[in-house]
Parts: C-alpha cells; structure tokens; sequence
C-alpha cells in the first residue's frame, strides 16, 4: 500500500579514503568523503501499484469463492449421507418386518402342505433361496445404514480427534 504514496527520504554517506602514494599534487589527498543525499518518490503511473490491489482482492475473492464451494460440497454430502442412511433403514425395515417374515410363513405352509399331500417341493426351495436372499438384503441394508452413520460422523467432526490425542 506505501508503494503507490509519495515518499520522501534523506540520507548521509561516509566514505574511509587512503592517501595516494603515487600522485603528489593532489588537493585533499586521503581526506575522507562525506556526501549527503535527499530523494522524492512521486508516483505518477499508478497502474502497477492498483494492478496490485486489484490482484489481491481477486485472490481474496477467489479465497472466499473456495470456502463456499467447500461449504457447499460438505453440505451436498451431508444430504446425500443423511438420504442414504434413511433409505437403508427402509430397506432393512422391510426386509426384517416384513418380506422375511412372509417367505418364511409361505416356507411353513409350503412344508405342511408337502408333508400332507407332496405338494412341489423345488417351490420350496424357490421359497428358501427367496429367503436368503432377503436375508443377505437385510444384511447389505445393516452394512449401508453403518456406512451412512460413519460418514455422517465424519463430516460432522463427531469423532475427530484433537492435537493432544495424536501420538507423534
């Protein structure tokens, strides 16, 4: 900022001299020099000096642009955690309250209705592969509900740890 402003400034300089051995005539021969000097700093193209300022207001402003796009990022990733943590804990409600339950009654019938009159017994199997693989669903919906609750941790800070907690 002092760059584009008129500034004055005054100074003195001592110079040490020896005497001359080899020339005899000289007038003030070894006497030392002592010079004095003043100088005036006027500005008048200014264009580098407000280039300046304008290039760091632009970096500010492309700081500040950074910091809403992280924020903005942060928050989008909060979302889409938050949406899929719910959408697993439907799919595993689902398939823990209800489909499981139901191939498992229509397994119970299917058993008794096979022991009584032979009925198909490869719909049985159908019915359990049915079985397991809601299951494995249910299982996959557990793992994803985890999944979503870490990383909503993560990018709320819940369980960062501090400088004092590192061990260097």
């Amino acid at each position: 900022d002092r760059e584009g402003k008129p500034s004055f400034g005054i100074g003195f300089d001592y110079i040490a001299t020896g005497e001359r051995t080899d020339v005899t005539n000289l007038s003030d021969n070894g006497r030392d020099a002592f010079v004095a000097r003043a100088s005036f700093k006027i500005p008048l193209f200014r264009n580098k000096y407000n280039a300046k300022v304008q290039q760091a207001e632009l970096n500010l402003n492309s700081v500040q642009q950074d910091i809403i796009t992280l924020e903005n990022k942060l928050e989008t990733d909060l979302y889409t955690a938050l949406r899929d943590r719910s959408d697993a804990q439907r799919r595993f409600n689902l398939y823990d309250t209800k489909q499981i339950q139901r191939v498992e009654q229509a397994i119970n019938i299917m058993m008794e209705s096979y022991s009584s009159d032979a009925s198909d017994f490869e719909e049985i199997l159908r019915l359990q592969r049915k079985l397991l693989e809601y299951q494995l669903k249910r299982i996959q919906a557990k793992a994803d509900l985890y999944m979503a609750n870490s990383y909503i941790n993560y990018l709320s800070g819940v369980n960062n740890i501090t400088e004092n907690e590192l061990n260097y």
